[in-house]
């Protein structure tokens, strides 16, 4: 298995995730034409999506939703209540997921699991093939503590690291924003980003993409600080991890789970 995000921000989300034998895209926040441009740099097409997953509602997870499915129809999956909240959207084949009840789509294993966000039924996802796994958990402003051992000892973690919490109440953003922003409905901050992954971070991790960081509430450079800061006061070694910033401009690098 092998993933990139082709974007990943406020301005659009889309991972695309590879398998023996699917192409998977998970969330789709890009427009028809700007995700079939993301694709063809990787020599693929919208035709080769075997399936397509979403995590929520927000136009920033299904802005291009309604004319891919229109132009290039293929299996919708997601919570039973996201599914609802999407109409009068036209899905062709819907296929309602439900929070810890695993889904297969060939060799890949998907194991949704619930968040806390402010969307009618938002998930995050642990994918697996042939025994290695990758957690993808972006707009969520509260993990438990009890789901540290589930989620645990991954080979690779997409999470959200959305804000530093100086940057965001010194900004020129209304209150009522940052207090969204810093709600358990809301965001993880590079704190809690780091935080989680010192509970989670296993013996087979190698990889760490931090996702869906704020364009003026937060830096890559403040976003890496935090976590090897927090590892470090964690007495946690990191020597052994590949750690990156996806961005909305442009694709990471594949990412061999």
């Amino acid at each position: 298995m092998r993933l990139t995000l082709l974007s990943s921000g406020s301005k659009g989300n889309a991972t695309l995730i590879q398998t023996d034998t699917h192409t998977v895209l998970l969330d789709c926040g890009l427009s028809r034409r700007a995700l079939s441009l993301r694709l063809q740099t990787l020599g693929l097409h919208l035709e080769d999506l075997d399936a397509i997953i979403l995590s929520h509602e927000h136009d920033d997870h299904t802005k291009g939703l309604a004319q891919v499915l229109k132009h290039h129809p293929c299996p919708l999956y997601s919570h039973a209540l996201t599914l609802q909240a999407l109409a009068p959207l036209v899905i062709p084949q819907p296929h309602p997921v439900h929070p810890g009840e695993v889904v297969h789509l060939g060799s890949l294993e998907i194991l949704p699991f619930q968040v806390s966000h402010d969307a009618v039924a938002p998930l995050g996802f642990k994918l697996s093939e042939a025994g290695r796994s990758v957690v993808h958990l972006t707009d969520s402003g509260f993990i438990p503590q009890t789901a540290h051992a589930p989620l645990a000892n991954a080979e690779v973690y997409v999470l959200e690291s959305n804000y530093d919490p100086a940057l965001l109440f010194s900004s020129m953003r209304p209150y009522h924003l940052k207090s969204r922003i810093d709600s358990v409905k809301g965001h993880l901050s590079n704190v809690d980003a780091a935080y989680h992954l010192a509970h989670m971070v296993g013996p087979n991790t190698h990889s760490i993409v931090f996702a869906h960081l704020s364009e003026d509430c937060n830096s890559p450079s403040r976003t890496l600080e935090t976590f090897y800061t927090v590892f470090s006061e964690y007495a946690l070694a990191t020597t052994h991890l590949t750690t990156l910033c996806a961005n909305a401009q442009h694709p990471t690098p594949w990412i061999h789970v």
